[in-house]
């Protein structure tokens, strides 16, 4: 199926790279579209409204495959609003030239009327295997896989009593792309970014914590809750001395922070990041590879309210973030990146022009850029 050519948006400008522009771009692209993209590149639509009979596509998560193919993850959901439960199926799409042009639609989940979503991918680099963990009625949770690149995939198995005492209420994972840890005790482990309603004292508490594996995916475990409570969605980074930083959404204006001696078994030394103002959003981590290995990108509404979809750089370890850039300046909510090569980063993020939730952009963005 292919979506319809419209006419260019001219309402909305959004800021990319070291200049502004309009976006008029949308995929998957017809036959005679010569317009050639490379980075630094307008943005594509990934998923729309009405896309393959779906109304709308929220919670994009994103990661490289094993052959560098990028995988786009989403909830397609048949609801009339924004609603986070009914009819939603797991699905993907997926680019073999770098974002430029994406295959059709992929779908991983659908179970009926349930709900089918909260995508955490995560590539294993020993096997090449792909594993995805997500959540079914946001109170199970599923571990599906892929060994061709994200084109197949597995039937949905159920991990639940191994990941979420019986008494926890509501369960999230993610959403966002998880890690496999590079260095240390702990290398090779598969760590999962999660957050869950716990009952402590006849009173419902909001803890994020992690969820991991140490067998290439075989069995899953899951570490203590985060220091504080009201935090929820959360995002994972290992950081060069082989802590882990978990990230957290909260009912502050900013973000909540906690770290990792251990892994992600543990967490300590809660503290709020005053420097990343957040408007109650989910929000997105990365680390650079290679020679950029040292730096840090963290990607969120940069606002009071979702707008202003914003990435930011870190040379400290998270410490301070002095550089940014604007990737959107509309609105826009949950976004997830990816390290394109050392000096380009992938970027997918959810955008509109009356709502943040219209439509699911992809878009790459020079680090050079990031002043």
């Amino acid at each position: 199926m292919r979506l319809k050519k419209k006419q260019p948006i001219l309402a909305l400008v959004m800021l990319f790279t070291c200049y502004a522009f309009a976006e008029t771009r949308q995929l998957p692209r017809k036959d005679n579209d010569k317009e050639t993209i490379s980075p630094p590149s307008l943005p594509v639509r990934v998923f729309e409204r009405n896309y393959h009979g779906f109304q709308l596509f929220r919670i994009p998560t994103l990661i490289k495959s094993a052959n560098g193919t990028l995988l786009v993850f989403a909830e397609a959901r048949k609801l009339s609003s924004n609603g986070d439960r009914g009819d939603i199926d797991l699905v993907l799409r997926r680019s073999a030239d770098g974002g430029k042009t994406w295959g059709d639609m992929i779908t991983i989940w659908n179970d009926g009327e349930n709900t089918c979503g909260n995508p955490v991918p995560v590539l294993d680099r020993k096997s090449g295997k792909i594993h995805l963990l997500a959540t079914w009625n946001n109170r199970r949770v599923y571990h599906i896989t892929s060994v061709d690149n994200g084109f197949t995939w597995t039937a949905p198995v159920e991990i639940t009593p191994a990941v979420k005492p019986t008494e926890w209420g509501f369960y999230g994972t993610g959403p966002v792309h998880g890690i496999q840890i590079t260095a240390g005790p702990y290398k090779n482990r598969l760590v999962i970014p999660t957050y869950a309603n716990v009952p402590v004292n006849s009173v419902t508490k909001h803890h994020s914590f992690s969820v991991y594996s140490d067998d290439g995916g075989k069995t899953w475990s899951f570490g203590n809750l985060s220091p504080q409570d009201n935090v929820g969605e959360c995002t994972v980074v290992e950081l060069t001395d082989g802590r882990l930083m978990l990230n957290m959404r909260s009912k502050l204006p900013h973000r909540t922070l906690a770290f990792s001696d251990d892994g992600g078994i543990s967490w300590n030394n809660g503290r709020l990041d005053s420097n990343l103002i957040d408007p109650l959003c989910q929000a997105s981590l990365l680390r650079g590879e290679g020679t950029a290995s040292n730096i840090l990108f963290f990607s969120n509404p940069a606002s009071s309210k979702r707008e202003n979809l914003t990435i930011r750089m870190s040379t400290d370890q998270g410490l301070t973030w002095p550089k940014k850039h604007q990737v959107y300046a509309g609105p826009s909510a949950y976004s997830d990146m990816v390290v394109m090569d050392h000096r380009t980063i992938g970027v997918v993020f959810e955008s509109g022009i009356n709502s943040p939730h219209g439509h699911i952009l992809f878009t790459t963005l020079p680090v050079s850029c990031i002043k």
